[in-house]
């Protein structure tokens, strides 16, 4: 049995890897998505520790494990070549425990004040989303005044700003575009000011640079001024016609947009394939619109449920061509169980045999289909 700290150090700390090699960052970003999975099983699941082999914990005891793998996580940050930005996303998943963890050890309001601004002093602790918001709880009245007196950095004052509730504040600190300030007024309850400042930027802006912009405003409507909604929606559509805003504007105003979103999308065959099958439930004509544009690889997995009889030929194509590139396989052996699922069992055997005649020298690839049978 070994300690919940134990553990948890265990997996974000790097031992024998090197983060400058983008496969060992990678090993580096599961194991520290691992140990936020640890911690969040250590807060909500404590009696599940043990089939882990790990020590019961005291509740209060749960922060300080968490605050010391954040603390770690963070000097590792600047030596890692994260290509795909993988550690930085589990970095992220594990920092959203802490909140929790505070509220759960009843921690000391000046002392996690004390943690927060050294951690506020770090450039990634922005991109890690560690926020002095989430914890005004467990930071009380004292906690929020330490925060308040002493943060420094753009970032700090933006996030006491929010947690200020002024909207002086927000407009004093948020000055780095306009998206950036329509987001603080929305997190603090100032929704019309932040859709008057989405409609400013929309005029004050080339279009090409209010994607973030529009889609922000367009679920701002959703949520508090519905009537506007369609309006808000349809400029979203016109501005970036794709999949995602011809969702958004078929829940506002339903099939009367159909046909001016389908005309709309007629350059981009893989949104309106997409479009057809998600918003219209039509995957006939979404398998049409692939095949007219020779693009049915890419829709072929999205639609096997549906049609069946038109995907799986293609499907085991992209088995066997995922399977001679050595960095496909894991993605092969997926897809080949959700082919053996929906195939006929006579044809799927055929097809495997072939293909372990094909890669019989292959020993990695021998092991994969030996657990086939287990998909």
């Amino acid at each position: 049995m070994q300690t919940l700290t134990e553990a948890t150090i265990n997996f974000v700390k790097p031992t024998g890897l090197n983060l400058a090699d983008p496969d060992d960052s990678s090993q580096y970003a599961d194991q520290v998505w691992q140990a936020g999975e640890l911690l969040q099983t250590a807060m909500f699941e404590p009696h599940l520790l043990a089939g882990y082999g790990i020590e019961p914990i005291k509740a209060h005891d749960i922060f300080l494990v968490a605050q010391r793998a954040v603390d770690e996580v963070l000097q590792q940050l600047p030596l890692i070549e994260d290509v795909n930005e993988a550690v930085r996303w589990s970095a992220e998943r594990l920092a959203q425990e802490l909140p929790h963890a505070a509220q759960l050890s009843k921690v000391d309001g000046l002392y996690l004040a004390q943690w927060l601004l050294g951690i506020l002093e770090s450039p990634y602790a922005e991109q890690i989303d560690v926020d002095p918001v989430q914890y005004e709880e467990s930071l009380g009245v004292e906690g929020v005044k330490e925060l308040r007196e002493r943060g420094q950095g753009a970032y700090a004052k933006r996030r006491l700003a929010v947690l200020s509730g002024s909207v002086e504040d927000v407009f004093r600190t948020h000055t780095d575009g306009y998206e950036q300030l329509i987001r603080g007024l929305s997190e603090i309850g100032q929704f019309d000011l932040a859709y008057k400042y989405s409609e400013k930027a929309l005029l004050a802006l080339p279009t090409e640079d209010t994607f973030d912009i529009v889609t922000f405003w367009a679920a701002l409507s959703d949520a508090h001024f519905p009537h506007r909604s369609p309006a808000v929606h349809r400029i979203a559509f016109d501005s970036f016609p794709m999949l995602s805003t011809a969702r958004g504007l078929f829940a506002a105003v339903g099939d009367t947009a159909s046909v001016l979103i389908q005309t709309r999308l007629r350059d981009k065959p893989w949104d309106l394939a997409m479009f057809q099958y998600l918003c219209l439930d039509d995957p006939e004509r979404a398998w049409a619109t692939a095949s007219d544009a020779r693009i049915e690889w890419s829709l072929a997995e999205q639609l096997l449920p549906d049609l069946p009889d038109e995907t799986i030929p293609i499907l085991m194509r992209i088995v066997e061509e995922q399977l001679e590139n050595k960095c496909g396989r894991d993605q092969a052996y997926e897809l080949l169980g959700k082919v053996q699922r929906a195939a006929d069992p006579i044809s799927f055997e055929e097809f495997l045999g072939r293909l372990k005649r094909k890669f019989a020298d292959c020993p990695e690839i021998r092991s994969l289909f030996a657990g086939v049978d287990e998909l």
